[in-house]
């Protein structure tokens, strides 16, 4: 069984338009193919595409709009700057009308080789009918033709299905397999795996009897058969467009430039970039540049929440091999973004566009430009940098001959950009959930298959509970692991969860094969686990000394002299005051134990130092640079991709000691109570980060189905490697959690992130999902005190507040949690300030319990 992160990026707007919170939410965190929709909802979704039949209307004259080939069903350039827009759609099965001149049915057939001629015919009466002049046919029309049908019988899947009247003539064909466009396909088909289709065709005096339906309706069962997610067509007439309609195909995010020969050639100056206030620069790249697009490249995928796992081991050299044919073949392309120190902030390629359809046309009738991997780095966005990447492109199609340019947008902002350069809607269609088309032609709901995007993201399936599941995650990490080797620098990304066998055997050896006082066998996933735990969460469970930091009243002051000094007697200090219920001749066992795991973790370097670490090396480099009021989700998500890799040190140096201990008191007396955390209980990890909080438990013994979410896929990309989580999903908790079924969870964990969020609205999700009248809601608050019991806001400069009791009170009544303990903390963790001092952070620990209304 393997585990993925799950991108939960959809249009949530028909989620929640009838809530009480609908406050038109443009949701570009995405499609989970679990979802249950309210009824109301799904109901719309039904009924959007529920139409009667109507006849196939396929003109003989076809529409010549903007030199498209008719009916082809390529893809386009993918060009994405942000999350992607996916819609859902239906798919309707309709019956084939009979054949009018004979009144007799006609038959649908897949064909070989054999009626290789027969759709070269065809593909050249469409051009032909679209008003393309013989003359502009390229000379080896059929000889193209035929070479690009064998590649893609050979590569691709290609598949003929031709229609067939009473007296056995063809009437109508089309070609479809998996789609191979313009853009390097570096990302494992179980995540990006699209269908296409082109050639639809029906002879003159057979249109209008459902022939073009029935022909698209094997397509789709073919597309299905291999493994494509969606599936994506260029309609060339309004007719066509309402044949897909019925067949479920929706609007695409595809936008068409035309006009690109007379295209303005006025470029816009690039706005300053805002950290500097100094003008950046577009340039052109050559091969010096590619490794630059190839982290990109990659750096969009993971930003999108793609796992690592599913990109292709071989990343990097897929994409190299794209870029030097294209380079060879298609006049293609790198701009890169310039800052005024020389760095680069931005990347795009750009070239002529190949796509899944025979080129047998002249360039002086279809010549398209591409472009892909539009990236800018999250800091940088909202300054014009990928405006002026884009006009540079659009020049690079017009000095090559292209007529139009075409690409998807990936994100409303996206398309503000692109619409500001002249881009329109384009005649792109796509269909959702291939997989779940079933032989009636309805979404088949039990399904649960994933829906591939129309861009670089793809949600994972959800982990069903298995009885060893973490033994099943092995193969997992080993593939993540592999395709992390060529993650990008600027990701700064840890594989994590990496503990060397020997070092298992090697703790193995210290503690013997006999149960730990807690009453844990010392497996080997047990003692992989304990290997990978940090020092405070190791005082928490081994109370190596009293909690401290939870306490019934506040702390007035404090300094990095003092945390330094508490800091230094975690380390050194084993008073043997454990948490559990453990007997007095157990406190020497424990203390072994816990010096067992310190002495192995140095030994193979996973020992993080809680005086000397990447936290306390670098307190100059903090307190700045991080605005709540200004930064986005994704400047927001970025932030923690990059602190992502060192957070073990982070939350060491920092000292999260207070809320290590409060979790481990929470966990101890439900788990003991049979409380609302049953060891087999559901749990929901909000803000999850690399997962210390639920991995917390699971050393404490619980084994229930654990689901986590954060808003950083780095993040979640460490969480999975500790193996503690049956789902991951990335997503903004702000927008909602639309995976996580209503009613569902037993126990809903937030602690030490809610000062990001807009309370209200995470106090509401957790309501939704909590079990009505036994499920629980542990959560932090940063403390937000207006007297002198406690220092002034030591998170002010960041424009992060907290709250105060009262408030935190009231928000949890309203959103219909009682409270079952509320405990004071005047040093959750330190912060540093602007000048690299830390300053304690005070928190509120609550316990409640979801009411029964």
């Amino acid at each position: 069984m393997d585990q993925n992160i799950v991108d939960s990026r959809y249009e949530y707007s028909k989620f929640c338009e009838d809530s009480a919170q609908s406050k038109a939410l443009k949701i570009t965190e995405a499609v989970v193919p679990d979802v249950k929709f309210p009824q109301n909802a799904q109901t719309r979704l039904q009924n959007k595409h529920e139409c009667s039949l109507r006849q196939d209307k396929e003109n003989a004259t076809r529409n010549q709009r903007d030199n498209m080939p008719p009916s082809t069903g390529h893809a386009c350039a993918v060009a994405p700057l942000g999350s992607a827009y996916v819609s859902s759609s239906n798919v309707k099965q309709v019956s084939p009308a009979p054949h009018s001149s004979t009144d007799a049915a006609f038959s649908i057939r897949r064909a070989g080789a054999e009626a290789d001629d027969i759709v070269i015919q065809n593909w050249r009466a469409m051009w032909l009918e679209a008003g393309v002049p013989t003359s502009e046919l390229c000379v080896d029309f059929a000889t193209r033709t035929q070479a690009f049908i064998h590649s893609a019988r050979a590569d691709l899947h290609y598949q003929t299905f031709v229609a067939v009247d009473a007296h056995g003539e063809i009437i109508g064909s089309l070609g479809c397999q998996q789609w191979a466009g313009p853009v390097p396909l570096s990302v494992k088909p179980s995540s990006f795996n699209l269908g296409s289709v082109w050639g639809v065709y029906v002879h003159p005096e057979h249109r209008k009897h459902g022939v073009a339906t029935a022909l698209m309706q094997h397509c789709i069962e073919h597309w299905r058969t291999i493994g494509c997610l969606r599936g994506i067509l260029l309609y060339a007439s309004e007719e066509g467009r309402r044949v897909y309609e019925r067949l479920g195909f929706g609007p695409g995010n595809a936008m068409v430039l035309d006009g690109v020969q007379s295209h303005n050639e006025t470029v816009i100056s690039p706005a300053p970039h805002s950290s500097t206030d100094a003008a950046f620069s577009i340039r052109r790249a050559g091969a010096e540049a590619d490794d630059i697009v190839i982290q990109n490249w990659r750096a969009m995928w993971l930003e999108a929440g793609v796992p690592t796992s599913e990109l292709c081991v071989d990343f990097a050299t897929r994409t190299q091999a794209f870029i030097h044919s294209a380079r060879a073949d298609l006049h293609y392309q790198t701009f890169v973004a310039v800052d005024a120190h020389g760095e680069i902030i931005g990347s795009l390629g750009c070239q002529q566009w190949a796509g899944p359809v025979p080129l047998s046309v002249k360039p002086s009738s279809f010549n398209l430009g591409s472009v892909w991997g539009v990236y800018v780095h999250p800091e940088h966005r909202k300054h014009g940098v990928a405006t002026a990447l884009m006009q540079h492109c659009i020049e690079h199609w017009r000095t090559i001959g292209c007529l139009r340019g075409i690409l998807l947008y990936a994100s409303e902002e996206g398309r503000r950009v692109y619409e500001r350069l002249g881009f329109g809607p384009g005649n792109a269609m796509v269909l959702d959930g291939v997989q779940s088309h079933n032989e009636t032609g309805q979404r088949d709901a039990a399904a649960g298959a994933r829906q591939s995007p129309a861009l670089p993201f793809a949600p994972g399936e959800p982990c069903e509970p298995g009885a060893d599941t973490h033994a099943e995650f092995a193969d997992a990490r080993a593939a993540s692991s592999a395709a992390a080797s060529g993650a990008p620098a600027m990701q700064d990304q840890d594989p994590g969860g990496v503990v060397p066998e020997d070092a298992i055997v090697a703790l193995r050896a210290r503690l013997g094969s006999t149960a730990s006082p807690s009453c844990h066998t010392h497996s080997s996933e047990r003692l992989r686990q304990l290997l990978l735990t940090v020092p405070l969460q190791q005082s928490a469970l081994y109370g190596r000394r009293p909690c401290d930091g939870v306490n019934p009243e506040l702390r007035s002051s404090g300094t990095s002299a003092t945390h330094l000094e508490r800091l230094r007697d975690d380390a050194e200090t084993s008073d043997g005051c454990s948490l559990a219920e453990t007997s007095s001749h157990q406190v020497s066992t424990l203390a072994q134990e816990l010096a067992a795991i310190v002495d192995v973790q140095k030994q193979f370097g996973l020992y993080v130092d809680p005086m000397n670490n990447w936290f306390t090396q670098n307190l100059h480099r903090f307190g700045g640079g991080f605005d709540m009021s200004r930064w986005d989700a994704a400047q927001v998500a970025h932030k923690f991709d990059r602190l992502s890799r060192h957070w073990e040190d982070f939350v060491t140096g920092s000292g999260y000691a207070a809320v290590f201990n409060w979790l481990v008191q929470q966990g101890q007396s439900t788990l003991s109570e049979e409380g609302a955390l049953h060891r087999n209980g559901r749990i929901l990890d909000v803000a999850c980060g690399i997962g210390l909080m639920t991995q917390t438990l699971r050393l404490l013994g619980y084994q229930g189905y654990a689901i986590g979410t954060d808003i950083s896929p780095s993040m979640l990309e460490k969480a999975r490697s500790r193996d503690c989580f049956d789902e991951l999903h990335v997503a903004d908790v702000n927008i909602g959690m639309p995976f996580v079924g209503t009613n569902s969870v037993d126990v809903c964990i937030c602690t030490g992130a809610s000062e990001l969020l807009d309370i209200p609205t995470l106090l509401s999700a957790c309501a939704r999902v909590t079990v009505r009248g036994t499920g629980e809601l542990w959560v932090s608050f940063q403390l937000e005190v207006h007297d002198d019991s406690c220092l002034p806001n030591p998170t002010a400069h960041q424009h992060v507040y907290g709250i105060s009791r009262e408030a935190a009170t009231e928000a949890l009544r309203q959103a219909g949690f009682n409270i079952i303990s509320l405990q004071n903390c005047g040093e959750a963790f330190w912060t540093p300030g602007k000048s690299g001092e830390l300053s304690p952070v005070p928190y509120i620990f609550v316990r409640a319990r979801r009411n029964s209304q």
